[in-house]
């Protein structure tokens, strides 16, 4: 996680991204979590003036540790915050050679 993420706030809620995706994996009930859902459970403000930044922040983290990460999968959504977000156990293996 180090790799990815310099900032230490960015790294805090990249793992809490992470315990919310395997939560909803191991879950019984199958709901396809959105971005735009992820930043509501996390309830994580960057600013008070602009909701929209704030989902914006959490897809942006999202979005990393799909493209650096080897374990989250992404399916397109009509809109950026509705890309679907989930836990895969298929890992990109020249990801993990790095």
């Amino acid at each position: 996680m180090n790799s990815i993420f310099d900032d230490e706030t960015d790294r805090n809620i990249a793992f809490r991204i992470l315990k919310v995706l395997i939560l909803m994996a191991i879950s019984p009930v199958k709901k396809r979590l959105v971005a735009k859902d992820i930043a509501q459970m996390l309830l994580y403000r960057i600013t008070e003036l602009e909701s929209s930044i704030n989902y914006q922040y959490i897809r942006d983290i999202l979005e990393r540790l799909h493209k650096e990460g080897a374990y989250i999968s992404m399916d397109k959504g009509i809109t950026p915050l509705e890309d679907h977000f989930h836990i895969s156990l298929e890992a990109d293996i020249s990801l993990l050679v790095k």
